[in-house]
Order: structure tokens, then sequence, then C-alpha cells
């Protein structure tokens, strides 16, 4: 959980570099920021984080739907003893009818 919300702070630190950067002109830049090779770190560094996020959400995904078949076939089985038990359950009621006529 702590790694989830250092990685949403960072993309949004990102996005909030990124987005003053678009706003503001070259000239209202302070020198730090004026450096010629910044935007095109800042931009492989949230392609980068971008990519990262998205083989995040494909595995979780992917577990999301291994979990959904497990729990599927849980189910399937224990509908099957149910209908076992249920069906058992009628022939002994039908036995002690018989029994009792």
């Amino acid at each position: 959980m702590r790694t989830m919300r250092m990685t949403v702070m960072k993309t949004m630190r990102s996005v909030l570099l990124l987005s003053l950067l678009s706003v503001a002109s070259a000239d209202q830049l302070t020198p730090e920021l004026q450096h010629p090779h910044l935007l095109t770190r800042l931009s492989a560094a949230g392609r980068e984080c971008v990519i990262g996020e998205i083989k995040r959400a494909l595995l979780g995904v992917k577990q999301l739907g291994e979990t959904l078949e497990t729990q599927q076939h849980t189910h399937l089985q224990l509908m099957e003893t149910l209908t076992h038990c249920y069906n058992k359950k009628r022939g002994a009621e039908q036995l002690a009818q018989e029994a009792g006529l």
C-alpha cells in the first residue's frame, strides 16, 4: 500500500511539473528549468512511469481473472455438492414416507 501511494505521489509530481512547464513560457522559467534536456528527461521518466502503471494494471487484470476462475470453480463444486445433498435428502424423505405407509 505504501509503495502504491509513493508511486501515485511521484506520478502526481511529474504531472504537476509537466503542467507547469507547458503553461509557463521559456522566459518565465527559472534557470534550472530552462535546461535543454530537462523536458526530454521528464518525458522519458513520464513514459517509463506510464508503462510501469500499464504493466501493473495488466498484471492486476490477469490476477483478477485467475481469482474469478478459481472462485467460479469453487462455486460449481459447492453447487454440485448442494445438489447431491438435496437429492439424498429427498430420497431419504421418500423412503421414510414409503416406510410409514
